[in-house]
């Protein structure tokens, strides 16, 4: 199991495209009103991640994904319901055990569950378990923010394919938009507990392959409204021991970010570096790419 805390700054950037839509906004990429920062929630990368895991690891034991496009959660909660058996007893104690191994089935079997957590709802129908179904994950990742405030532009766009046999009598085209940003380098952090690992069973094994879906999740996950994303760098701060040896705060501060123009439209706007005299004791720092 793990043995130390980790947190980590991932640096990612996206040219000509739309990196997260906001459903609430005709789907413009996300930004923060008051400083016009783009933003990206958890859930798209952590979507992402998936994705790559989902392709790499195909078919390996451990390795499924449980929070798929378009398949109901319920199919894989119905197999633990039918593989665990059910307490003999109805005490609290045997409640809570049985909780736990349903849990642990999840777990064992799907990798972003034991990853990020999950919330099982079919476990706590009344038919079922009525039981506590929420597993939380060792790995929490938070909105990411843009360096510098982005601008959206508006693409009208055409299509010489009709939607049906009644538009073809009076158009041969349709018309489209899309949004885009022209270039944004955005900022997300994230965190590893080992506490949290050691009820779901993430291991040293599992970490690895975090790491590595981490820098390679925009590479199998390409399409044409998000423009060309890419990783950037990966920033880990290992600590110690399992307990930590500095605060969020003071790791932010290793990571240096510094405007080169006042307009960026590239990676190379930036200046990007780790300032070692600033770690602090106890901490390992890892820079990936």
């Amino acid at each position: 199991m793990l043995a130390n805390k980790y947190d980590f700054v991932i640096l990612y950037d996206v040219k000509n495209g739309n990196p997260n839509g906001d459903p609430d906004a005709a789907n413009m990429p996300r930004q923060i009103i008051e400083t016009r920062k783009g933003v990206v929630t958890d859930g798209a990368i952590k979507r992402k991640i998936r994705n790559y895991i989902d392709l790499r690891y195909a078919g390996e034991e451990g390795m499924g994904i449980f929070i798929q496009h378009g398949i109901p959660k319920d199919f894989e909660q119905d197999k633990a319901l039918k593989d665990v058996p059910k307490p003999s007893k109805k005490g609290f104690l045997e409640k809570n055990a049985y909780a736990n191994a349903l849990k642990k089935w999840m777990c064992d079997k799907f990798w972003d569950v034991r990853t990020f957590g999950a919330v099982c709802q079919r476990f706590t129908d009344k038919d079922a378990g009525n039981v506590d179904g929420s597993i939380t994950g060792p790995v929490q990742i938070s909105f990411s923010e843009s360096i510098s405030p982005i601008s959206i532009q508006r693409i009208g766009i055409t299509s010489c394919a009709v939607a049906n046999a009644k538009e073809a009598e009076t158009k041969n085209n349709t018309m489209g938009t899309k949004y885009i940003t022209p270039y944004g380098l955005y900022k997300a952090t994230g965190h590893v507990s080992p506490h949290l690992a050691e009820k779901t069973g993430f291991d040293e094994k599992d970490l690895e392959k975090l790491w590595d879906a981490i820098l390679h999740m925009f590479e199998t996950d390409h399409a044409a409204g998000r423009g060309d994303m890419a990783v950037r760098k990966l920033v880990i701060f290992k600590h110690a021991g399992i307990w930590g040896n500095a605060f969020e705060e003071d790791l932010e501060k290793v990571v240096t970010i510094t405007k080169k123009t006042d307009m960026p439209m590239g990676y190379d706007d930036y200046e990007v570096a780790v300032d070692k005299d600033v770690i602090p004791d106890g901490i390992e720092v890892i820079v990936k790419k």
